[in-house]
């Protein structure tokens, strides 16, 4: 059922699972992994590293005031894509929703309000998927 990692190989399954927060940054055990880890935003200003979107396929930042400039946000997130890795936004407020979709932010977490999040996104299109993961 969850997706999962042996020896580098990829088995798929229906969920995958990423840690965020105080995590470990090497969950493999034995050669397997079951867990993906969440990155920081910061690592996206970094140099890219081949096959880093496996280990980190989520990279997340906290809402700041410099996302009200458009082109930041965009930046973040077309740079995320391109390294096959998703976007997460959190600690959003419903004030910013609008702009985090327009950027294209893939996962916007507002664990306040799930119930008006959900209201903001039913008729949207899902966003464009990042870039597949190059090993």
């Amino acid at each position: 059922m969850v997706t999962r990692r042996h020896d580098g190989r990829k088995i798929s399954g229906r969920v995958d699972v990423v840690l965020t927060g105080n995590r470990p940054t090497n969950p493999v055990i034995d050669g397997w992994r079951f867990v993906g880890i969440d990155g920081a935003a910061s690592e996206l200003n970094g140099p890219h590293r081949m096959g880093r979107c496996k280990r980190v396929p989520l990279v997340s930042s906290a809402w700041t005031d410099a996302y009200n400039d458009p082109a930041v946000l965009r930046h973040l997130v077309r740079t995320a894509n391109s390294r096959g890795q998703y976007f997460r936004v959190y600690h959003a407020d419903s004030g910013t929703w609008q702009k985090l979709y327009d950027a294209g932010v893939h996962y916007i977490d507002s664990g306040l309000h799930p119930a008006a999040l959900r209201a903001f996104l039913k008729d949207k299109q899902q966003v464009r998927p990042p870039s597949p993961c190059i090993p």
